[in-house]
């Protein structure tokens, strides 16, 4: 039962990373581009649609803040195992993601 268990979520696993490598291969130049500019912290001023895009692969999430002074804001980030998975990518295209 246990160890069932285990490989049912190893496999669970496995499938999420496979589809998101697939993922990386199927964006659009635009979505791709952003998705950097997210990567890098540059996170405002880019079309909605395709934020919403890459919100709905998994590739980005939107992170809620509110401050006393300056009152409720957002911004968009890339979970740490996402760009853990993007560098391993990115070094099997051959590009240099330093």
């Amino acid at each position: 039962m246990v160890i069932t268990t285990l490989i049912r979520g190893w496999l669970v696993n496995y499938q999420r990373e496979v589809k998101r490598f697939m993922t990386f291969n199927n964006l659009s130049d635009k979505q791709h581009q952003v998705f950097e500019q997210i990567a890098i912290g540059r996170d405002s001023g880019h079309n909605y649609n395709i934020i919403k895009g890459l919100m709905r692969k998994g590739l980005i999430k939107r992170i809620d803040h509110t401050h006393l002074v300056n009152g409720r804001y957002f911004h968009y980030e890339i979970p740490s195992s996402v760009h853990v998975e993007w560098r391993e990518w990115c070094s099997k295209q051959g590009v240099k993601n330093d």
